[in-house]
């Protein structure tokens, strides 16, 4: 299993759509021009109208049903047809938590999100609505804890399926977004130089990668392409205390290079290309489950600088080499018992964080090292992991200055 395994592919459509006579509007008498069925047209404009988040409900977008409508059954649909439709996603309508968003201290990081509408495109209404609940809860649960988030609409978006886990399309170190080079990517071979990556999983990282670097751009990021080099914004730790860049190795893929390409290209660009940070590759030796690095070594706390480690993440060896380069009394081991994904967090402020899962223990831990947790049972859930991605995927940083850009949105 390799990381983009991480990411659901929208279901395709069955069948043509049913076009009906799109030359005069329908009299209110008629159902719809269409031929096609009612749960037919329900199901398909179920699965593509664009969902918001409104007075703690998802429902769909302010005119969208209507459009959809049309663009299912190629006519205009009738009042009762329309009604019928705005009626039923009413009724199916899912609650979200509603938290009021804590005053955004001046030392707290501001996130940027993509919705899920690309990802859940095609899927039923209510496996839809389940990612959009998963999504706006880490959202409302990132600005209950202090931080701020800017937000891009899905359904304008180009980046594809993958473009919600807007942590993968590029790595912030010292207020620089380094993207990685999908060409890299292509040419990627699995150790015995037998096997490629399949072209539509090529083209996917490209959109990804070209929407995050025009997005970053816009808003006045600086932004470095590291040629040659492929990484995942999950399989990358920086680590400031220690200069190290810790990457996620997939033992099905050969990239060692591309940690030492990342590191070199830090380097240069905020060091004048004296040596400042060194590399380390982290063999992903369980990678069946831990597909990225994130999802078994957290980023290093704001507070005391420790690292969530779980011993599965990688081989014995290379857990004593991080734990020899950062210093023994920066790394916390996980218990086995956790579950996978419980260093998948993030720190709105240097005293808060937002988790995808872990146990009431872990949450004692960190409570003890003097951190206030939001984890799902904070909101009656039982993780935040949305297609296998959780909170650290969904969620990824950008200068508080970056937050101002047009192409963003509160």
């Amino acid at each position: 299993m390799v990381a983009d395994s991480k990411f659901i592919t929208s279901l395709t459509l069955t069948g043509a759509l049913l076009a009906g006579q799109a030359a005069a509007a329908p009299s209110d008498s008629d159902q719809s021009r269409s031929s096609a069925p009612d749960h037919v047209v329900t199901h398909q404009v179920g699965g593509q109208v664009p969902l918001v988040v409104r007075d703690g409900r998802i429902v769909p977008e302010d005119g969208s049903v209507a459009e959809m409508a049309e663009r299912v059954t190629g006519a205009v649909p009738s009042s009762i047809t329309l009604q019928r439709l705005t009626d039923h996603f009413q009724s199916k309508a899912r609650s979200v938590p509603v938290l009021p968003a804590a005053s955004v201290a001046q030392d707290a990081k501001t996130f940027f999100m993509i919705d899920p509408y690309q990802l859940s495109q095609g899927l039923p209404y209510d496996a839809r609505q389940n990612d959009y609940a998963k999504w706006a809860s880490v959202k409302t649960m990132i600005e209950a804890a202090g931080g701020h988030v800017v937000t891009v609409r899905g359904a304008d978006a180009q980046g594809g399926t993958r473009e919600t886990f807007t942590r993968d399309a590029y790595v912030m170190i010292e207020g620089h977004a380094f993207i990685p080079d999908a060409d890299a990517y292509a040419a990627l071979r699995s150790p015995d130089g037998l096997k490629g990556i399949a072209p539509d999983m090529v083209e996917s990282a490209r959109r990804v990668v070209q929407q995050a670097e025009a997005m970053l751009k816009e808003s006045g990021v600086p932004v470095h392409k590291v040629t040659g080099a492929w990484f995942e914004g999950g399989n990358v730790i920086p680590d400031l205390r220690s200069k190290t860049i810790f990457m996620g190795l997939e033992t099905d893929r050969d990239n060692k290079h591309s940690v030492v390409l990342l590191t070199d290209a830090v380097n240069k660009v905020l060091h004048g290309g004296k040596t400042r940070y060194e590399p380390m590759g982290i063999p992903l030796v369980n990678q069946e489950i831990y597909y990225h690095l994130d999802l078994g070594m957290s980023e290093p706390l704001p507070l005391g600088g420790e690292f969530l480690l779980s011993p599965h993440v990688t081989d014995t060896h290379t857990y004593g080499k991080i734990v020899q380069r950062v210093g023994a009394a920066r790394i916390v081991t996980i218990s086995e018992d956790e579950p996978v994904g419980a260093t998948n967090f993030v720190t709105p402020t240097p005293s808060t964080i937002v988790m995808t899962n872990g146990s009431k223990e872990l949450v004692d831990t960190l409570s003890s090292r003097g951190y206030r947790v939001f984890d799902p049972r904070y909101i009656g859930q039982y993780d935040m992991t949305m297609a296998a991605g959780g909170v650290h995927c969904m969620a990824n940083e950008i200068p508080a200055y970056a937050s101002r850009a047009p192409v963003f949105k509160k």
